[in-house]
């Protein structure tokens, strides 16, 4: 095995870390965009959401995602019911071995 790719579930990653010590975990971008969507504006959050996953390196992603999470905060809008958070949201991007973000 490879890599698995899973939700943002804390119980689920620490049993997969502790079964699959040496495979690498990422976060599923379609769980990830659906959890947001109930969070975000559904057109422009879907193209904000985009533009961090297609950063080509994690540091990217993270700049991008404080922009965009200061963006809704900035208009009132919720980003704390959703694992929005660099620590998060860069697994998509970048693949971590060992399940640890």
């Amino acid at each position: 095995m490879e890599f698995i790719n899973s939700d943002y579930h804390a119980r689920l990653r620490a049993a997969l870390s502790s079964r699959f010590a040496s495979v690498s975990w990422q976060r599923c971008q379609f769980l990830l965009q659906r959890n947001a969507m109930a969070f975000v504006p559904r057109a422009e959050g879907t193209a904000d959401l985009r533009v961090i996953l297609d950063s080509p390196e994690r540091t990217e992603a993270e700049c991008r995602l404080q922009l965009v999470a200061e963006k809704y905060k900035a208009r009132g809008g919720r980003t704390d019911g959703v694992h929005f958070s660099a620590q998060s949201l860069a697994p998509a991007v970048h693949v971590e071995p060992g399940g640890a973000a």
